[in-house]
C-alpha cells in the first residue's frame, strides 16, 4: 500500500509540473480533480476512473503525462477486473498523440476496446471508438474506410448530444476535403461551427473554422475563407492556445500567398514565429521557420529566406522530421533560381525530391512491418486453434467447398444470363435497325408515289387538259364556219358534251392525284372540298368536323400523307362498307393530331388488318408508320367501323 501511495504523489507531482500546458477555463477542473485524486488514496474503481477523466484533460496539450495517467487507471482496472476501466484505457490510447503510441498500437487498442464493449454492452463508448477508427485510418490515407466509421460514430451517438457529435462533423470535413468531396465537407465543416458556437465549445471551434476555411481556399471563396481564418485566430487568442495561435495564423497566410498579398503574410508569419519562439513546441516552432522562410521569398528579401530556411534546416535535422527537410530544400530550391544560381537551384531541388521519395520508403516500410507483425500474430493463433479443431476443420473444408461449388454454379449462371441478355439486346438492335430500315424505305416509296403523283397531275392538267381545251375551242370555231345536216349537227353536239366529260374526268383524275387546294390552303381545307365532292356525288352521305385547325401549321409531307390515308378509308367505305353515311373528323390539340374516320357499313374482321389481301389497309399501315402514329380500328358485324390514328406533331 505503501508503494501505491508513493507512485500515486509521484504521479501528482508530474502534474502539477505539466499544468502549464493546459488551458486557463480548464484549470480549476484540472485542480479540483487533482485534489479528489489526492484525498481518494484507494484502489478501486473510483479512482481509476478519476484518472481516466484527468487524462482526457491532457491528451491534447501534454499527450506523454495523459498517457501516464491512464496507465495507472488501467493498472487498478487490472486488479479490481474493472471492465469500464479497461475500456476508458484502450479507448484513450486510440485518441492518444503520445510519440511512443504507432497507428498499429491505435488500431489494435480500438479493436480490444469494441470486444470489451460487446462483452459488458457498455454501448456508449461505440461512438468514440468509430471516431478513432476513423482518425486511424485517415492517418493511413484510407479516406473510404476513415469516412465510412466517422458516419458509423454518428449513427451510433445520441443525436442529442450535439458537443459528442462536433469532433465526427469536424473530421468528416476534413476527410471529405481530402477526397474533395466540397460540398459535404462544407455542409460538416459549418455543422461543426453552428454547434461550437451554440455550446461555446471554444476549444474545438478553432479546429472547426480552420478546416471549413480550408473547403473554401480550396473552392477559391477567398472572402469566405479569410473570415473563418480571422475568426479562427480570434479565438485561438482568446484560449490562449499557443498551439493554435500558431496553426491559425500558418493557415492565414497560405490564403493570402494565394491572394498575391505578401506584405500581409509576412506580418502574419512574424507574429507565428515570435508565438512559436515563446511556446518552444518543437513542431509548432519548425512550421514557424518554414513559414517565414517562404514569406521572406515571396517579399524577395531572399538573403533572410535563406537564413531561416537553413535554421529550419538544422532544426529539422536534430528534431528528425525529414518531411519539413524536403519542404525547406524546395525553398532554397526557389531562391536560389531567383537569385540566379541555377546549378544551387537544382541542387537543392534533387535533395527536396530525394527526401521526399525516402520519407514515402520508410512510411512503406513502417506500415509493411505493422502488418507483417499484426500477420505472424495471427497466424500462430490460427495454428494454435487448427490444431485443437481438426475435426471442425474438415468441416469448414466441406462447407467451403461446397460455398465455392455453389458460387462457381452462381458464376456460371450469372454469365449465362447475362449471355442471353446481351443476345436479347443484340437481337433488338437488328428488330430496331430493321424497323429503321423498313421505315426509310416506306418514306422512299411514299415520297416517290407523291412525287409521281404530283407530276402526272400537272401532265394531265396542263399538258393533256390543254390540249382537249385547244381541240374543244378549235371545234367551236369549226362549227361557226361549216354547214351542216342536222344529222351531223345532232353527231356533233354529242361528241362536244363528250369532249366536256372528258375534260372533267380529266381534271377530277388530276385533282385525286394531287388535289390543288391541298398544296395551296391546306390539309384542313383539303379536306374539307374532298367530303362536300363525295357528299355532291351522292356515293355517299359524308360530314367532316375539324377542330384546332384553323391557324395550324401541318408540314406538307405530313398534310399529303394524312390526306391520302383519310382518302383511302373513304374510299373503303364506299367499295366495300355498303354504308350510308360517314363521319370524318381531325382534331388537333397538346402537340397530337388525331383523325377519326366512322361510316354504318356492315363492318369486317379485322384481322385481316394483319394479313391484308389488298393494297388498301397495307397503304393505310405503312403510312400511319411513317408518320410515327397510333392506329385503332374498331369494326363489327353490322355494327359498322370506326378508325382512330393519332399522330404526335
Amino acid at each position: 500500500m505503501l508503494q501505491k501511495l508513493f507512485c500515486s504523489f509521484l504521479l501528482l507531482g508530474i502534474l502539477n509540473s505539466t499544468l502549464s500546458y493546459s488551458q486557463d477555463k480548464g484549470q480549476a477542473r484540472i485542480d479540483s480533480l487533482i485534489q479528489v485524486i489526492n484525498n481518494h488514496k484507494t484502489t478501486d474503481t473510483t479512482r481509476a476512473l478519476l484518472l481516466s477523466k484527468l487524462a482526457d484533460y491532457f491528451l491534447k496539450p501534454n499527450p506523454d503525462t495523459a498517457l501516464l495517467l491512464i496507465k495507472e487507471s488501467k493498472k487498478i482496472s487490472d486488479e479490481l477486473h474493472f471492465i469500464r476501466g479497461q475500456i476508458e484505457y484502450y479507448v484513450h490510447i486510440g485518441s492518444s498523440r503520445a510519440k511512443n503510441i504507432t497507428t498499429n498500437d491505435k488500431f489494435n487498442a480500438d479493436s480490444i476496446a469494441l470486444t470489451l464493449v460487446n462483452q459488458s454492452k457498455c454501448f456508449n463508448y461505440l461512438p468514440t471508438i468509430y471516431n478513432n477508427l476513423g482518425n486511424y485510418f485517415g492517418a493511413l490515407e484510407k479516406h473510404d474506410s476513415a469516412i465510412k466509421y466517422l458516419l458509423l460514430a454518428i449513427n451510433s451517438e445520441d443525436p442529442a448530444n450535439e458537443k459528442k457529435l462536433v469532433s465526427m462533423f469536424i473530421n468528416l470535413c476534413r476527410e471529405y476535403l481530402v477526397i474533395k468531396d466540397f460540398n459535404k465537407a462544407l455542409s460538416y465543416g459549418e455543422q461543426a461551427i453552428a454547434t461550437c458556437k451554440k455550446y461555446e465549445l471554444n476549444g474545438k471551434i478553432v479546429t472547426a473554422l480552420g478546416n471549413t476555411a480550408n473547403v473554401y481556399l480550396q473552392i477559391r471563396e477567398y472572402d469566405k475563407a479569410a473570415a473563418l481564418y480571422k475568426e479562427q485566430i480570434l479565438m485561438a487568442d482568446k484560449n490562449k492556445d499557443p498551439y493554435s495561435q500558431i496553426a491559425s495564423r500558418s493557415n492565414y497566410s497560405i490564403l493570402l500567398s494565394r491572394q498575391h498579398n505578401y506584405v500581409a503574410m509576412l506580418t502574419i508569419m512574424k507574429e507565428a514565429y515570435q508565438l512559436a519562439k515563446e511556446f518552444k513546441n518543437p513542431e509548432a516552432y519548425s512550421h514557424a521557420l518554414i513559414g517565414m522562410a517562404d514569406a521572406l521569398f515571396y517579399n524577395k528579401k531572399y538573403q533572410e529566406a535563406k537564413s531561416f530556411a537553413n535554421e529550419a534546416i538544422i532544426f529539422s535535422k536534430e528534431n528528425n522530421t525529414p518531411q519539413n527537410l524536403a519542404d525547406l530544400y524546395k525553398t532554397l530550391s526557389n531562391i536560389s533560381f531567383a537569385e540566379g544560381q541555377f546549378n544551387d537551384g537544382i541542387d537543392f531541388s534533387q535533395k527536396a525530391d530525394s527526401l521526399q521519395n525516402e520519407t514515402t520508403n520508410n512510411t512503406l516500410i513502417s506500415f509493411t512491418k505493422e502488418l507483417e507483425t499484426k500477420y505472424e500474430t495471427e497466424k500462430k493463433e490460427t495454428q494454435l486453434k487448427l490444431q485443437q479443431s481438426t475435426i471442425k476443420q474438415k468441416s469448414t473444408l466441406n462447407i467451403l467447398f461446397g460455398s465455392i461449388a455453389a458460387a462457381i454454379l452462381a458464376l456460371s449462371l450469372f454469365g449465362f444470363k447475362n449471355y442471353k441478355h446481351k443476345q436479347t439486346l443484340q437481337q433488338q438492335k437488328i428488330s430496331e435497325l430493321e424497323t429503321q430500315q423498313q421505315l426509310t424505305a416506306t418514306e422512299a416509296v411514299l415520297k416517290g408515289e407523291e412525287q409521281e403523283r404530283t407530276r402526272l397531275a400537272k401532265d394531265l392538267h396542263d399538258g393533256l387538259g390543254g390540249m382537249l381545251s385547244g381541240i374543244k375551242y378549235s371545234f367551236n370555231t369549226m362549227k361557226g364556219n361549216m354547214v351542216m345536216t342536222p344529222d351531223n349537227a345532232q353527231a356533233f353536239e354529242r361528241s362536244m358534251d363528250m369532249l366536256d366529260s372528258s375534260i372533267k374526268e380529266m381534271r377530277r383524275v388530276a385533282h385525286n392525284m394531287m388535289p390543288e387546294a391541298l398544296v395551296k390552303f391546306g390539309l384542313d381545307t383539303a379536306l374539307k372540298d374532298f367530303c362536300n365532292e363525295i357528299q355532291q356525288s351522292g356515293a355517299l352521305q359524308i360530314s367532316y368536323q375539324s377542330i384546332g385547325l384553323e391557324n395550324a401549321v401541318i408540314d406538307q409531307t405530313v398534310g399529303i400523307t394524312i390526306y391520302r390515308i383519310v382518302q383511302e378509308l373513304i374510299n373503303n367505305t364506299m367499295k366495300h362498307a355498303m354504308a350510308k353515311t360517314a363521319i370524318v373528323q381531325v382534331t388537333k390539340s397538346n402537340g397530337q393530331l388525331s383523325v377519326t374516320v366512322e361510316d354504318d357499313g356492315k363492318g369486317f374482321d379485322t384481322a385481316i388488318i394483319n394479313n391484308p389481301i389488298g393494297m388498301g389497309w397495307s397503304n393505310i399501315t405503312n403510312r400511319v408508320e411513317f408518320l410515327k402514329g397510333k392506329l385503332d380500328v374498331n369494326s363489327q358485324s353490322g355494327k359498322g367501323t370506326s378508325v382512330l390514328i393519332e399522330i404526335n406533331m
